[in-house]
């Protein structure tokens, strides 16, 4: 599916407001790690220094989308788990707990 004209005229603007506010740490979350790649601005190579790009696991079925979002390169990662809707899930993310259900 092709982006609209309209979103990718606001992700420039807002690509271009992020690089604007070094200062700030920008932590954009998505349920679609698979469309980060698509999204990123032409200068991304690795990332930027302030952008954190995460994605939402809260299901053992959506822990799919951690592979996707290590494979896009980024100063750094992180996973959301809330709300975490099964305790199993947290025992399946990395650094996740090893002990009892939560």
């Amino acid at each position: 599916m092709k982006p609209d004209p309209e979103v990718i005229s606001a992700c420039d603007r807002l690509d271009d407001f992020i690089r604007k506010c070094e200062h700030l740490d920008w932590l954009i979350l998505t349920k679609r790690p698979e469309r980060i790649l698509d999204c990123l601005p032409p200068d991304w190579a690795n990332g930027y220094a302030n952008v954190w790009l995460g994605t939402t696991v809260g299901a053992l079925s959506s822990l799919r989308r951690i592979p996707l979002l290590t494979s896009v390169p980024a100063k750094i990662r992180f996973v959301s788990a809330e709300p975490l809707l099964e305790a199993r899930a947290a025992h399946q993310l990395p650094g996740g707990t090893q002990h009892g259900d939560l």
